[in-house]
């Protein structure tokens, strides 16, 4: 089938901060003495909960338009009940976080859709460090303990979160920590994003292959205020309907500045073919002839949805590798992608080693997309509903997750 660009708005899209920094500045926050400003807040569910779950330990959060500015409390409060919802960074790094503190008890509640989630490894983990932890169901009983510090081997080709959340608590190991990654390593870059904002808190880790070290006697500085720099990832599926549409589309952009992990997007849409412009402070994007191509997504899994999409748009198939991850997100985004894409008639084959996508013959049916309460997968699907309308996204809800503003700025577009 022959694709025709579609004639959206050319506009300026801007979004709020990086949901993946700020939620790791906020469990350094719980380390600091005195307050903090982070500028460029957000106000997406993820952060919101492990906002609202740090006011009920206490923390005192002071809203200045956008700008937030933190208190910590004298010492963190016990808590009976702490609910995560469907977040699996709030529950990942507050499971550390309060294993870490002694003589403190805590309850975290979780969500269905946050059971299925793997933590089965990172809670051996914890409890090799000393940790108290009982699973029960839909709930994690800590008793806080002083964790040993040592050398620990951790999986890391599960999540890389598990791996974050230990360096972000380091200072909490009295004689360091070392971590020895096993397996091949996942979402690289997003430990790469942890070691970055630690070491702009003062928190030093040296990495060396597979193994992180961190020294003893390190401590997080005091920073008076602390900007947040654009959610790249949200930002993503706008610069993909660029390369679907007539007119340049334009977002926020700082060349060579990011460690986001989908900073790295626009390199594979110039990789298939879309015309970039590249401006102080922004980028502009639009139609190229649509290219498929071969690409290993190992460190952007939260875009092979936003990718997929593009892929059945584009003159030849695409292939993406390295993916097998993505089975362990809020669903299992491959088995998702391709039920969906065969559901508005096109093809898509995964076989362990890559994810195979052929290029629409025929114009999707019309048909309700099933988004399995994934927000990534609305954000993606909703990409394809601006090429064809006829197509019915089943919830747009989700993405209050990570961009409670997406389809007003989608709107500013049509």
């Amino acid at each position: 089938m022959e694709y025709l660009p579609i004639n959206l708005k050319s506009n300026h899209i801007s979004v709020q901060g990086s949901k993946s920094i700020i939620n790791r500045v906020l469990i350094i926050s719980t380390f600091l003495k005195n307050s903090i400003q982070l500028s460029n807040f957000s106000n997406c569910e993820d952060v919101n909960t492990l906002s609202e779950n740090l006011k009920n330990l206490g923390f005192t959060f002071t809203n200045r338009n956008q700008n937030v500015i933190i208190t910590s409390p004298a010492e963190f409060l016990s808590a009976s009940e702490l609910y995560l919802r469907d977040s699996a960074t709030a529950l990942r790094f507050l499971l550390a976080q309060l294993a870490s503190i002694p003589n403190k008890n805590f309850v975290l509640k979780i969500s269905k859709q946050l059971q299925k989630r793997p933590i089965l490894q990172f809670l051996e983990i914890l409890k090799q460090m000393g940790a108290d932890i009982i699973q029960q169901d839909d709930k994690f009983i800590i008793n806080g303990k002083h964790l040993k510090s040592g050398v620990y081997h951790i999986p890391a080709n599960i999540s890389s979160q598990f791996i974050s959340s230990l360096l972000l608590i380091s200072p909490a190991f009295t004689d360091g920590l070392s971590l020895v990654l096993q397996n091949s390593i996942v979402s690289e870059t997003y430990i790469d994003l942890t070691i970055k904002v630690m070491s702009d808190f003062g928190v030093i880790v040296n990495k060396d292959k597979n193994v992180l070290r961190i020294s003893k006697n390190q401590n997080y500085q005091n920073i008076t205020n602390y900007s947040i720099e654009p959610d790249y990832s949200s930002l993503a599926y706008f610069w993909a309907l660029g390369t679907l549409n007539k007119n340049f589309i334009t977002t926020d952009f700082q060349q060579n500045s990011s460690f986001q992990s989908d900073y790295r997007f626009i390199s594979v849409l110039k990789k298939m073919g879309a015309e970039i412009v590249f401006q102080k402070n922004k980028i502009k994007i639009r139609f190229g002839n649509l290219h498929g191509i071969d690409i290993n997504m190992k460190n952007m899994p939260d875009q092979v949805p936003t990718l997929a999409i593009l892929a059945l748009l584009a003159d030849s198939p695409t292939y993406i590798r390295n993916i097998s991850h993505l089975k362990y997100k809020e669903t299992d985004r491959i088995s998702a992608l391709i039920s969906e894409i065969k559901r508005i008639g096109g093809f898509a084959k995964y076989d362990n080693v890559k994810l195979y996508i052929k290029p629409l013959i025929n114009q999707c049916k019309n048909v309700k997309i099933d988004t399995y309460d994934d927000h990534r997968m609305v954000m993606a699907f909703s990409i394809l509903q601006k090429v064809f309308p006829q197509i019915q996204i089943d919830t747009t809800k989700p993405v209050n997750k990570s961009n409670p503003d997406f389809f007003k700025q989608l709107k500013s577009i049509s």
